[in-house]
């Protein structure tokens, strides 16, 4: 079955132990290295964090990271 890109987007969020928020367009998720919250605001690169799990499920997750920028939330 072909998954839909809200499929993949959740999927993504899921494995980041979050949730995206349509409203917000937004998935706020915590990485453990740095013991701090960081909020994604781009379906994008929910997407491509999806197509690295496919791939390499080990890694993904810190490959997503290099590519990407997202905001740290203030304490």
């Amino acid at each position: 079955m072909t998954k839909t890109n809200e499929d993949k987007i959740s999927i993504a969020a899921q494995f980041l132990f979050s949730k995206w928020n349509e409203k917000s367009q937004s998935c706020i998720y915590r990485d453990d290295a740095t013991d701090k919250d960081y909020v994604c605001n781009s379906k994008a690169e929910m997407i491509d964090l999806y197509d690295l799990i496919k791939k390499c499920s080990q890694d993904a997750f810190n490959q997503w990271c290099v590519q990407t920028t997202h905001d740290e939330i203030a304490d």
